[in-house]
């Protein structure tokens, strides 16, 4: 079995072990999350990102299936949700960095702007997330916001993330940096 393909089994096998022990929703949630974690692979092959891009997506949602949700690890403790938000919009700031070095021209466009751009998507993708914990609080599934308070966190969690990795990248990177060419991904 390839390295790649670790991740999702685990998860696929984790949902059936949830789904008998703890329900068919939490099964139902690692199965979308087995689904999840298969692509990152193929967007890494097909924009020839790191493979980092596909295991720190991996290791994230098995970080949510199995603590999160399978030790209960969001209602135990809000330090390891904003954790979690934390390391997942790192991730993604750091993924966006690779994805926009990647375009057409993006070796005309300043660091400055670029943090910009990677700071407000992910701060986008973070509300998108928050409106989606909404609605399967009020669908009735399970709370996934305990409050205005634990919303307003997580987001501020979401956008410490990303902000760490743009700081970080300001902060290493130059305006003459070469950009490696790769795939237009369009």
């Amino acid at each position: 079995m390839r390295a790649a393909h670790i991740g999702p089994a685990s998860l696929v096998a984790f949902a059936i072990w949830g789904a008998l022990t703890h329900g068919v929703l939490f099964g139902a949630i690692a199965l979308c999350c087995a689904a999840l974690a298969c692509l990152p692979s193929v967007f890494a092959r097909r924009w020839a990102l790191p493979r980092s891009f596909a295991f720190g997506w991996m290791g994230l949602l098995i970080a949510h299936v199995a603590l999160g949700m399978g030790q209960s690890l969001y209602q135990c403790s809000a330090v390891y949700d904003k954790f979690m938000h934390f390391l997942a919009f790192a991730w993604v700031a750091r993924m966006m960095f690779e994805v926009i070095g990647g375009w057409e021209g993006a070796n005309r466009v300043r660091v400055p702007a670029k943090s910009a751009l990677i700071l407000l998507l992910a701060l986008g993708l973070g509300a998108c997330w928050e409106l989606f914990e909404f609605a399967v609080d009020q669908l009735g599934l399970f709370v996934a916001q305990p409050g205005l308070y634990d919303t307003m966190m997580d987001f501020v969690c979401d956008g410490m993330g990303a902000l760490s990795v743009v700081v970080g990248r300001a902060l290493v990177s130059s305006d003459r940096e070469p950009v490696r060419a790769r795939p237009n991904l369009l």
